[in-house]
């Protein structure tokens, strides 16, 4: 996979530029994300930050303050901000040994004992620069893998310190984690400070300077500049000027497997705490969730109105089946109910019959034209027996009242003349009336 070291150098976000170094080849140069994006996909990048946007510092602190590093830290900042600690992203490095220090023992001859103190390299920014720039290449396809403050990888000592000067901003470094950045009209300002409060910034009297920039005219600049500091008339350092072959001259040591070496674990690494870089699960994950959001969404809807229209579905149900059982209760009054639907769909088909035999519908549409007929008789009741397989024939069982035996013979002689067999049987007189049993069944062809 590619490793690529990059640096903005567009505020432009729309069109943004970065100054780049492939570490296996050495080639650098700078391109828009968009062409990097194209050139480059997938590639690990190691992204730097001017130190304008990222100050650093360091930090001294007691062995017993380690275990409470991380929450002391802001508080140790906060007096010299002018910014919300609140809006800061605070990343450390790993502490590293300081100088002597004396404290007053708590021993009976309260005599001063020395004590070693730690010191420990702190970074700063501004926590929606560092989400822009992180999201805007992580959104691009690259893996930001680790994330550093420019000025703090300059190879700077104690006795050596380097001013590199890039564009218009001078990059000075004088030690591990000691470092600043600068606009180049100020930078006798910013010495004459160091010189003022050494103890302050950590700095002791160097024996050189080193000046670092791409061209003599910009060296010459730079050197006016610090030779008419104080701090240059007062310490007198011995000044060297250097050419840079590359924008990454200095920075950027490549070995000889084409890797770049690391960096000392004193200095901070930004990806860290809320920033830190994702697991390869959460690589997945991040470019996924818009996505599968919208779809649990579509999801969780679906459910919720399939529930909605089940319970609504389930209310009409119920209301449907106490009106068949109504229906039913007003049909069949007594009698055990069991399921209603099907009870009654019993009762029709026996009503209707089926193509095999005869059915009681049919029988009495044959019936009627008769009766009608006749209007000296009359049925109080009736029952039907439908066809078996033993008989094959539906038998219908009327109980008629008439004014006389002669009506109700003679309405028996008309159903057998329209085709069906009727016979009257058990006449009995009922006060000025006749009644009979008339069993009337279908003539089989």
């Amino acid at each position: 996979m590619t490793d690529l070291w990059v640096r903005q150098i567009s505020g432009d976000t729309e069109h943004a530029c970065y100054r780049w170094y492939e570490c296996e080849s050495g080639e650098q140069g700078s391109s828009t994300l968009s062409v990097m994006a194209d050139r480059w996909p997938e590639a690990t990048l190691t992204l730097l930050i001017a130190g304008a946007d990222c100050p650093s510092r360091r930090l001294a602190f007691r062995p017993e303050e380690k275990r409470h590093l991380t929450r002391l830290i802001p508080y140790e900042l906060e007096a010299d901000l002018a910014q919300e600690i609140a809006g800061l992203h605070i990343a450390q490095g790993s502490p590293m040994p300081g100088k002597h220090s004396q404290r007053q023992s708590h021993t009976a001859d309260n005599a001063a004992t020395d004590e070693i103190a730690s010191e420990v390299v702190v970074s700063y920014i501004d926590r929606r620069e560092l989400h822009s720039r992180i999201t805007e290449l992580e959104t691009a396809g690259f893996d930001v893998r680790h994330c550093y403050a420019e000025p703090l990888l300059l190879p700077a000592t104690a006795s050596c310190w380097i001013l590199r000067l890039s564009g218009n901003q001078v990059d000075i470094c004088w030690g591990t984690g000691a470092a600043a950045s600068v606009d180049l009209s100020m930078l006798g300002v910013l010495l004459d400070s160091v010189l003022h409060a050494p103890a302050a910034a950590g700095a002791t009297p160097p024996q050189s300077l080193q000046l670092e920039a791409l061209t003599s005219d910009e060296l010459e600049a730079m050197k006016a500049q610090v030779l008419a500091s104080v701090l240059v008339q007062s310490w007198q350092p011995e000044v060297v000027t250097m050419l840079l072959s590359g924008e990454w001259d200095g920075i950027c040591h490549s070995r000889s497997d084409g890797r770049v070496d690391k960096v000392s674990p004193a200095i901070p690494d930004l990806r860290q705490g809320g920033f830190a870089r994702p697991v390869r699960w959460q690589k997945i994950w991040r470019p996924m969730r818009l996505p599968l959001y919208a779809a649990g969404l579509a999801v969780l809807t679906f459910v919720s109105v399939t529930l909605l229209e089940t319970q609504l579905n389930n209310q009409r149900f119920r209301s449907l089946q106490q009106d068949i059982e109504s229906v039913y209760r007003e049909i069949v009054p007594a009698g055990v109910l069991v399921d209603a639907e099907q009870q009654l769909r019993a009762q029709l088909g026996q009503l209707r019959g089926d193509s095999a035999g005869g059915s009681v519908l049919a029988l009495l549409d044959r019936i009627t034209p008769h009766l009608a007929q006749n209007s000296q008789v009359s049925i109080n009741r009736l029952s039907y027996n439908g066809s078996s397989s033993a008989t094959a024939r539906s038998e219908l069982q009327l109980s008629v009242e008439a004014t006389s035996n002669t009506a109700i013979l003679q309405f028996s002689e008309q159903l057998n003349n329209g085709g069906l067999q009727a016979r009257a049987q058990n006449m009995t007189q009922s006060g000025n009336r006749q009644q009979a049993s008339l069993i009337i069944t279908e003539t089989m062809p």
